[in-house]
């Protein structure tokens, strides 16, 4: 009996063409970047940063680049960055010095994915001209696995507020967020880094860290002029006109992956002045009426604490914490708190009245 012949791979004339084709690939492609990398390699940046302006209208200048396209990093000197006549938001940023590290091919497989990105010496304004709908945010995505800012002092104005103050001054000494996600930029930026700075002047202060799997961050915010916080929040806090605050916020997750997390607050209001903004419809100049009161009582410092039961949902594809209405959430629970506190004080009065009047018949 005949005995098939075995095939040898190795032998065969296509897997050898095609081990060819792959290697002359791949010979192609590291002498192209190479040559690019060498010769053209801030040709090559210019065009990636054109790009960038013909899709976002975000202008990038820079000084002096530097880098290796072969491990993605790229350092920048003298970086500017602008953005002006947008309906929504404008800024002017220089910024000294920046380090970037980019994975190439998640051009190809999105998202965009840095390994880190590093900024020093950040001067400039943000102009907010008016909030932006949320169905015409556009849904680009990143994620920077490690993501740093060192002394940035920017300047946010908010255009469309009809309150007298409409700029803040915040200064940032030192920021480290990681990761920093595009869908999830609010929860990382103020749940989950760590932060050390100023808002006009008053310092601000949020520390985040990991036990066991377990995850807890706090913020500390301390005389912090109402008026301040009115520029950020000012729909929210229409009712408080004036006064102090010093803000502590707990929140603790069980579990470092878990997607929901207990939020602690502890508002405390010194001298406030509070009263019933106009226009306010009858429904809600009945529910703010108690807090109003109670905060008019003549008290220096009021101490209020309450919690809420926050979701990383609320968060996903929102950019400020406006939009991820949880000012609404904090600040509904300031008002019921208010409320609650007066409503309390006013059966305290009414036993006190009791007990005299009872005293006076006897």
């Amino acid at each position: 009996m005949r005995k098939s012949k075995s095939i040898n791979i190795t032998d065969n004339k296509f897997f050898r063409l095609a081990k060819w084709s792959i290697l002359g690939l791949a010979v192609f492609l590291f002498s192209t970047i190479l040559v690019l990398n060498t010769f053209f390699f801030s040709q090559v940046v210019d065009w990636s940063l054109s790009r960038i302006y013909k899709k976002n209208k975000i202008k990038i200048e820079y000084t002096s680049a530097s880098g290796n396209l072969f491990t993605g990093k790229i350092n920048f000197d003298g970086l500017r960055i602008t953005r002006s006549n947008n309906d929504y938001t404008n800024f002017d940023l220089k910024i000294k010095q920046a380090k970037l590290n980019v994975h190439y091919f998640s051009f190809i497989n999105k998202p965009i994915r840095f390994k880190y990105v590093t900024v020093e010496n950040v001067r400039g304004e943000m102009i907010r001209v008016k909030t932006k709908p949320w169905y015409l945010r556009k849904k680009n995505n990143f994620i920077i696995d490690s993501f740093s800012v060192r002394d940035a002092k920017l300047k946010l104005t908010s255009q469309y507020l009809k309150t007298e103050k409409k700029s803040i001054d915040i200064v940032i000494k030192r920021c480290e967020t990681s990761p920093l996600r595009r869908k999830y930029v609010v929860l990382d930026l103020f749940f989950k880094s760590n932060l050390e700075g100023t808002i006009n002047g008053q310092s601000v202060k949020i520390s985040s860290k990991r036990d066991n799997g377990n995850r807890r961050t706090i913020w500390k915010i301390k005389n912090l002029d109402v008026s301040t916080l009115r520029v950020i929040v000012n729909r929210r806090l229409q009712w408080l006109k004036s006064g102090t605050l010093f803000v502590d916020v707990d929140n603790t997750w069980k579990r470092d992956t878990a997607s929901a997390f207990d939020s602690r607050w502890r508002f405390r209001i010194s001298n406030p002045v509070a009263e019933i903004p106009e226009n306010t419809s009858k429904f809600k100049a009945l529910l703010l009426k108690p807090v109003v009161k109670y905060l008019d009582s003549g008290k220096e410092e009021y101490d209020l604490s309450f919690t809420l039961k926050l979701e990383d949902e609320k968060f996903k594809g929102h950019a400020s914490l406006d939009a991820a209405n949880l000012w609404k959430s904090v600040f509904t629970g300031l008002t019921k708190k208010v409320a609650k506190s007066s409503i309390t004080g006013m059966k305290e009065k009414y036993k006190d009245y009791k007990g005299k009047l009872k005293g006076l018949i006897n």
